[in-house]
Order: structure tokens, then C-alpha cells, then sequence
């Protein structure tokens, strides 16, 4: 080990090798070679995931962690044919005028009468690359809704979109995404791609020049969980955007955590000073909305205004929410 913690001194610098070791015993985890090896794959893999551990032996709940997943990405090749995918969505409200402005579209996942959590399956679906038919079966279905709501009335809705990075990143996103509104029929003036900036991460001039020919085109552009990524600073200034989102994070416990206000406070005036529209994510207390009102923060989505919501419910919602405003 103290080998391997040693510089690699080359001709092109200095280098540091940084190794992760996995491994299982025998014969009290098998006797079997194949069965040995996966187990220490499996070792490996925990240890690679925890950067403050190097080495891991091997434990039963890592094999059970590894053949859940691998199941559930098995089950997820099926989804779209199985009809087992639904879409919810939960209305943006904009504090100044007291109307819904816009509404994030959300997936959610049916197997066998139990709802499978987004933060169990869309991490796996990222990582097989089935991410990609999924994220255009969402968009295809929210354009389709978002051109109801616009027939009924809703002209200036804008249905906002998450994209993954490695949907973002697939050479015919962009050409999806203008399939989407032909086949809806929908203007791009009432759909925001929401991205995060782990979108930045490989091919920095490929992804700028996608999102100005997205931009250009007339839809909007929004970053999701501002203030929670690698770089914020050094690409805001550069991205054809029209919005911040503001980390739940920092919304949770703004009320009772001054690190929480400040940071909230200074993503408001950032986006002000750039032009750019704020919305805050994770609102569910009245003080959550008075604290952003007094910042005049432009939107908020959460559970203290509405929770996500299906089609059907969202079309009532809207026509309350309309009727109460008027």
C-alpha cells in the first residue's frame, strides 16, 4: 500500500495512482471461484462508492444491493411497453401575481401495485442508459399535456421538463425535443428543459452550443439545484438561461438556519443581477414564503402550495386556482 501512495514521477509530471481494493474470504463466503470473484466485485464496488474507504470486505447486503438493482434495471427495460410509467405534476406558483406560471412534470413508476421511488430507479436508469427512451417517453407525454392546458385557455403555461446528463448528452437530444413539440403540436415558448450542471462535466463546447440552439428556438432554459454543483459561477455566466432553481436544501430550514438564508439570499441577488428568473423548490411553511417574498424571490413549488399531482387533478387545481385569482 505504501507503494501504491507513492508519486508516478514521468517525462509529462507528476502523478498519484488512487486505489481501491475489494475482497472476500474463503471459504466463508463461498468455495466456488466464479462465486468468489463476484463477491469481490462486489466488495470493490462499495469500496469505489465511499471516498473516505479504501478497502471494504466482502458482505452479503452488497450482493442483495447488486442483484436488487440489476432487477430493477431488467424490469426497467420494459416500462414504456407495459404502460407501467405516470407522469404527476406540481404547479409553480408566482408569488407577485398569485398565479400558477408554470408546472414542474414529474415520473413516477407502477410495478406490480407498488409505486417504485424516482431516487431508486432514474439513478439506474442514468447509469444502463435507459435513461434516454425514458426521458422522451416524459417529454413526449408533458408536451401532449401542456398543449390540453394551453386548448384550455392556459396560453402562457410553461410545463418544465427535467433532463438528465446523459440524456442532455445523447447525440439526437436536441432532435427529440423539437419531435416532442411537432407531435404535441405545442409552441417551444411553453416548455422549460430543466438541466442540471452536471450536464457541464465532459463536452463544455457541445453542451453550450446545444442549449443556444435549444434557446434560440424559443424554449426555456432552466438550472436545476442551483447552488448544490461543482462550478455555478464560472458557467452561469456563459448559458443561454432564463432561471434558477433553488435547492430544496436550502429551503428546508431556512427558517431556523441562518447559513440557510444567507445562501438563499445571495442566489436571489446573483439571478437578479444577471436578468435571470428564481424560483425556490421544497417550500412547505408559511415562513419559508414570507422569508422569499421579502427577497422577491419570483416563484415557489412545494408542498405548502400544492403537492404533485396527476393530469386529471391538475386540470382542476388550475381551474380553481384560476377562478380564486380572478
Amino acid at each position: 500500500m505504501q507503494v501504491a501512495q507513492r508519486s508516478i514521477v514521468t517525462s509529462f509530471g507528476e502523478f498519484f495512482v488512487e486505489l481501491d481494493f475489494g475482497y472476500c474470504l474463503s471459504p466463508e463466503h463461498s468455495i466456488e471461484r466464479g462465486c468468489l470473484l463476484k463477491h469481490a466485485h462486489a466488495a470493490l464496488d462499495e469500496a469505489s462508492k465511499n471516498e473516505h474507504q479504501h478497502f471494504s470486505l466482502f458482505e452479503m447486503s452488497y450482493a442483495n444491493k447488486i442483484e436488487h438493482s440489476a432487477n430493477l434495471i431488467d424490469k426497467l427495460r420494459q416500462v414504456i411497453e407495459k404502460d407501467e410509467l405516470f407522469l404527476v405534476f406540481q404547479p409553480q406558483l408566482h408569488l407577485a401575481s398569485n398565479r400558477i406560471t408554470g408546472i414542474e412534470t414529474l415520473v413516477r413508476w407502477k410495478h406490480e401495485n407498488e409505486i417504485i421511488s424516482p431516487a431508486d430507479f432514474i439513478p439506474l436508469a442514468e447509469q444502463s442508459g435507459l435513461i434516454v427512451p425514458i426521458g422522451e417517453w416524459i417529454l413526449n407525454q408533458a408536451c401532449l399535456i401542456a398543449k390540453q392546458l394551453v386548448e384550455l385557455g392556459y396560453i402562457d403555461i410553461v410545463v418544465a421538463v427535467n433532463v438528465s446528463p446523459r440524456q442532455f448528452s445523447h447525440p439526437s437530444f436536441s432532435a427529440s425535443v423539437h419531435q416532442a413539440l411537432r407531435h404535441a403540436g405545442l409552441s417551444p415558448r411553453n416548455l422549460e428543459l430543466e438541466i442540471t450542471e452536471g450536464v457541464f462535466m465532459h463536452n463544455e463546447a457541445g453542451t453550450l452550443e446545444v442549449l443556444h440552439e435549444l434557446k434560440s428556438s424559443g424554449i426555456s432554459l432552466s438550472i436545476d439545484d442551483f447552488g448544490t454543483g461543482y462550478s455555478s459561477l464560472s458557467y452561469l455566466k456563459r448559458l443561454p438561461i432564463d432561471k434558477l432553481k433553488i435547492d430544496q436544501s436550502f429551503i428546508r430550514d431556512c427558517h431556523n438556519n441562518e447559513e440557510d438564508r444567507v445562501i438563499v439570499r445571495t442566489i436571489v441577488e446573483l439571478g437578479k443581477s444577471l436578468g435571470l428568473s428564481l424560483i425556490a423548490e421544497g417550500v412547505e411553511e408559511s415562513v419559508h414564503v414570507d422569508f422569499l417574498k421579502s427577497l422577491q424571490c419570483d416563484e415557489i413549488q412545494g408542498y405548502w402550495y400544492s403537492k404533485p399531482v396527476e393530469a386529471a387533478q391538475l386540470f382542476e387545481f388550475m381551474k380553481k386556482a384560476s377562478a380564486k385569482a380572478s
